[in-house]
């Protein structure tokens, strides 16, 4: 017959690894979403070079002009990866 005890710890055990699991893949999709805006704003910085307008690329993105412009203007913390 199992003790009371053990209930409790199996329980805690479980909560736990899906915590750790929960906070892993928060820290990978928060990964992956800041490669994204480092893809976006490259492509963003390509197609401007190439004489896109900010209203042309608004349209392909799906967003304003004045965002094309915060993305090409922000002063971006995050380093650029070696593609």
């Amino acid at each position: 017959m199992p003790r009371k005890g053990s209930n409790v710890t199996r329980a805690a055990a479980k909560a736990t690894l899906q915590l750790v699991h929960a906070r892993d893949s928060r820290a990978a999709a928060a990964d992956d979403a800041r490669k994204a805006r480092q893809a976006r704003r490259r492509a963003v910085l390509e197609a401007r070079a190439e004489g896109l307008t900010l209203t042309e690329i608004a349209t392909i993105l799906g967003v304003s002009y004045q965002r094309v412009h915060q993305i090409i203007h922000t002063d971006h913390h995050e380093p650029e990866e070696a593609a």
